[in-house]
């Protein structure tokens, strides 16, 4: 039994370690789709400028700060690019297939969770049920040496039948006769055996102590774990709520900004500037979108247990996406 807690242990940290790569590797997706679209725009902007430098429109300060940001997003593109690369060789090892970053990796399913009991959940995991299947076992084994220091009894009887001849073993068998029934107790008690038994018992409550304490920080820190978790979750909930809400706003702003562009109010380059950064709360609600997913998957392993989630973990390391 605490071989097989002890494997679904490895098991789900084994689960949580593939999550936490492939989330890595979306968000790391997310960031290049994004960053490529508003770098398009950053270019088309500095064009612009240039072109308005040239007439003498805006000041040269202004020129190097769009050029500035066009080169900063060409050095981010990089690092993303060698950081995704990284995640999916990591990925790759631990599932045991050759992945690739041009692979299509499917977004993780959001979903609701609700309040839970703490306590309960802790006591259904397999690493505080290993810890407390080895109290059990401990408790049992001082039980066995306690019962050493006890006499041993014995109740016998013994019936005494008795046969002989001279001629053959047959004849003495024939000519079996009763002898005699005795009855009798057997006490064995032990005297002196260097300590043996002493010094076993006070190693098994010096194991018996540690497993209980391994046990109550089980329950600590398992419990804080999930805990973090759930608050985490929580947290990143209520922030993709504020996202979704930027978000609406700014593509009023962007509407807002097309008719005043299409009225000769605002310059091309106004909408471009508006356009880039609801792009990039785009890219901030997809990657918070996409922690949330992360976040909900471990709450899953961590309450559930892998073993509900092996068919569907099964089918993500073969077709590498949730």
């Amino acid at each position: 039994d605490v071989a097989l807690y002890e494997c679904q242990t490895e098991m789900k940290r084994l689960a949580i370690n593939i999550t936490d790569l492939y989330s890595q590797i979306l968000e790391a997706k997310i960031k290049l789709y994004y960053s490529d679209l508003i770098l398009e725009k950053l270019k088309k902007v500095y064009e612009l400028k240039k072109i308005s430098y040239a007439k003498g429109e805006i000041s040269l300060e202004e020129l190097i700060k769009t050029e500035a940001q066009v080169e900063s997003t060409l050095k981010e593109q990089i690092n993303v690019r060698r950081e995704l690369s990284t995640y999916v060789s990591n990925l790759s090892w631990l599932i045991g297939k050759r992945l690739s970053y041009e692979d299509n990796f499917l977004d993780i399913p959001v979903k609701e969770i609700s309040t839970f009991p703490f306590s309960e959940i802790i006591t259904n995991l397999p690493e505080y049920k290993s810890r407390t299947k080895q109290v059990e076992t401990l408790f049992q084994r001082l039980k066995t040496i306690n019962a050493s220091f006890l006499p041993d009894v014995v109740l016998y009887a013994r019936y005494d039948l008795y046969g002989s001849s001279f001629e053959s073993f047959n004849n003495a068998l024939e000519n079996v006769r009763r002898t005699a029934l005795t009855t009798g107790i057997f006490i064995t008690v032990p005297l002196f055996d260097g300590g043996k038994i002493w010094w076993e018992r006070k190693k098994v409550l010096y194991e018996l102590k540690k497993q209980m304490e391994g046990v109550r920080d089980i329950e600590n820190e398992k419990g804080k774990e999930i805990e973090v978790l759930y608050l985490n979750y929580k947290e990143t909930q209520n922030n993709l709520k504020k996202y979704e809400n930027l978000l609406n706003y700014y593509k009023k702003i962007v509407q807002i900004e097309k008719k005043a562009y299409e009225l000769g109010e605002r310059s091309i380059i106004e909408l471009l500037e508006a356009e880039k950064d609801m792009l990039m709360i785009e890219r901030d609600l997809r990657i918070t979108t996409n922690t949330l997913a992360n976040l909900t998957k471990k709450i899953e392993i961590e309450t559930e247990g892998v073993l509900n989630h092996e068919g569907e973990f099964s089918i993500y390391c073969q077709s590498h996406m949730y």
